[in-house]
């Protein structure tokens, strides 16, 4: 049995902090407490616990702590954060990833459940197709070549450096989460130009529908393995929630990236390229 009975996430955006609060069975109030933070629900995660001049990771204490650090760019995008519990006897226990909003009954909770495991199965074995969603990178070295005035690339980037793939932060994207997506409807690929028969390919536009975790972010990128066509998610992300709360699914519009576009370098990994 999960120990945790209750994570709840209070934002205060005047102070820009966050005061994170967890309940957990009698038998555990001496555990060990770790919290960690994400902006995407997944990886990678923060861990927030001090670490001493020994580099050796303090418990939390209490049954409470304010994230200090919380970082307001976007009051409609939540920040996640995650519990572990380890106890003198060296088990561990994982709570539920809670976001700013999250706030149901249990009740309530095993209902959207429920609701996310129909959605991924029609996923799996229905219209879905397998792909890989990466999540461009918050926060690290700069990519020198990088205007953050104008967001856009100043030139190539030495070879013998990390690639940042035209992004901000060297690396350009975190690890790939393997997931499912369901491709709508492609727009029109090529307009004719009727006074000299000359045509002009336009972007080509995808309506898709996406799992609700890991959450689709504007300029994420989606890989089909198999075709290793590259997606950006563009502006339209509609959320489909539970009571308004636990996202279930999100129908995004996806652009299909020109063959020369620098994040065809980013690697697939070889377990899956193979597979």
């Amino acid at each position: 049995m999960n120990p945790f009975i209750s994570v709840n996430v209070q934002p205060s955006y005047g102070r820009q902090e966050v005061l994170v609060s967890w309940q957990v069975l009698p038998d555990y109030d001496d555990s060990m407490f770790f919290l960690y933070r994400s902006s995407s629900g997944e990886a990678p995660w923060i861990l927030l616990n001090t670490i001493n001049e020994d580099n050796e990771v303090i418990a939390l204490e209490g049954s409470s702590f304010i994230d200090q650090e919380f970082f307001v760019d976007n009051r409609l995008q939540p920040t996640y954060y995650r519990m572990l519990l380890r106890t003198d006897d060296g088990e561990e226990f994982e709570s539920p990833i809670v976001g700013l909003f999250d706030k149901l009954t249990r009740r309530q909770w095993g209902a959207s459940c429920k609701m996310l495991a129909r959605e991924y199965l029609r996923m799996r074995v229905g219209n879905g197709v397998e792909i890989l969603h990466y999540i461009p990178l918050m926060s690290g070295e700069i990519n020198p070549k990088f205007d953050s005035d104008t967001g856009q690339h100043l030139g190539p980037e030495c070879p013998n450096d990390e690639e940042s793939y035209g992004l901000k932060y060297k690396g350009g994207y975190g690890n790939p989460v393997q997931t499912y997506i369901e491709f709508r409807d492609v727009g029109p690929l090529v307009f004719q130009d009727t006074q000299n028969g000359q045509g002009h390919a336009d972007p080509i536009t995808v309506r898709a529908r996406m799992l609700a975790h890991p959450k689709p972010g504007r300029g994420h990128m989606i890989v089909h393995p198999a075709t290793d066509n590259r997606y950006v998610v563009g502006d339209t992300i509609k959320g489909w929630y539970f009571r308004g709360i636990v996202a279930i699914a999100y129908d995004v519009t996806l652009h299909l990236l020109r063959r020369n576009d620098p994040r065809y370098r980013v690697p697939i990994p070889e377990e899956i390229l193979f597979s």
